[in-house]
């Protein structure tokens, strides 16, 4: 959505206390909901905005329970910002003050219907520190590439120049080209803390399903890829949908479709994401290393930590247990720290369906 006050904006008069309320008609449990500011002198009106979601409508949802508090939000920006399965009917933005007037480009709430498949309760992310001043839209900044462009009206870059907009409103989207791997990719330029990522698709009519979400730190030809991947749905109308990756590092967002029949069209990818905290080491190479059980001489649990990303069992740089219940691997590093990233890498010469869960701890 445009950030022009002039053309798709809501803005309110300058009063007390401005609100703007959504109501979505029935409870929601809403993960997250992301604000777009408005692109002029005034933008840092919206300073000290609260997101509000609860049951109540009276005052425009004024005393309903608080996500956040958009303590930062530049020009014409967007940010996400957690709600962690807050549940409620309204969702209100609320601007405390005396003269105060409320500017919004785009509300995007992203939840599901209370007791509907999928609904459940959520938490930060296993334990991830969840950014409380938000967490940027940062694609629009990036290079985007397509395995083939039909048109230059269509290109990859349509898919990362802020509208939500589908074509059945004249809105611009990228149109992939089918191939044997048709793809899109977008290159955020460094390796960033990705914590999720929205795809809009137009209706179904007007392209074929999106399959795939990867987001991974190396080239197309690197020996080492390890893309973070997960399989997505995507409903056959016009709509967003939020992947949420949990703050995993990565400096490539890339989709796949599966359909080498038709062109696969895209209109906006938005990737919420936050730079990594500056000379962080690797502190694990200092560490010592356990694991339940060890699978021959080639799974010393050491070999994990070894400094290298050498993915094939049979090199001798690689960990495994052998076949049991509930095998753990686990790192002492000899000294309490805070940790911002745990960075993992797969086996690729098989193995590599294995589901694992990554705990901190002190004990």
């Amino acid at each position: 959505r445009s950030s022009d006050l002039h053309t798709e904006c809501a803005r309110t008069r300058e009063q007390s206390n401005p609100w703007w309320m959504v109501d979505l008609r029935e409870a929601h449990r809403i993960t997250a909901v992301a604000v777009t500011n408005i692109a002029i002198v005034d933008s840092e009106n919206i300073i000290g905005a609260e997101i509000l979601v609860g049951d109540s409508e009276v005052d425009g949802g004024t005393s309903n329970p608080k996500c956040a508090t958009i303590s930062s939000l530049g020009y014409g920006e967007t940010r996400w910002f957690y709600c962690l399965g807050m549940k409620g009917r309204y969702v209100t933005i609320h601007l405390p003050g005396v003269r105060k007037t409320l500017y919004l480009c785009e509300v995007q709430i992203f939840g599901l219907p209370v007791g509907s498949e999928g609904d459940e309760p959520q938490s930060d992310s296993h334990g991830l520190q969840v950014p409380s001043e938000g967490v940027p839209n940062v694609a629009l900044h990036g290079r985007s590439s397509q395995t083939g462009t039909p048109s230059k009206m269509e290109d990859s870059e349509r898919a990362i120049d802020g509208s939500l907009v589908g074509p059945d409103h004249g809105g611009p989207c990228a149109r992939v080209s089918s191939t044997y791997t048709t793809s899109w990719r977008l290159d955020l330029g460094t390796s960033l803390r990705v914590f999720a990522v929205a795809v809009t698709v137009p209706n179904l009519e007007h392209h074929v399903e999106w399959t795939k979400l990867c987001v991974e730190n190396l080239e197309w030809d690197s020996p080492f890829r390890n893309p973070r991947c997960t399989s997505i749905t995507l409903p056959p109308t016009h709509s967003t949908l939020a992947y949420q990756s949990g703050g995993v590092e990565g400096r490539y967002v890339t989709l796949y479709s599966n359909n080498t029949l038709r062109d696969a069209l895209l209109c906006e990818v938005q990737v919420f994401a936050l730079h990594l905290p500056p000379n962080v080491p690797n502190v694990a190479l200092h560490g010592v290393a356990s694991q339940s059980s060890v699978a021959d001489t080639l799974g010393e649990p050491a070999n994990a930590i070894d400094g290298s990303l050498e993915s094939n069992y049979s090199k001798g740089s690689c960990s495994q247990t052998k076949d049991e219940h509930k095998p753990w691997w686990m790192l002492d590093l000899k000294f309490t720290y805070r940790v911002y990233t745990i960075s993992v890498t797969n086996r690729r010469d098989c193995c590599r369906d294995t589901n694992f869960a990554a705990e901190i701890g002190r004990a």
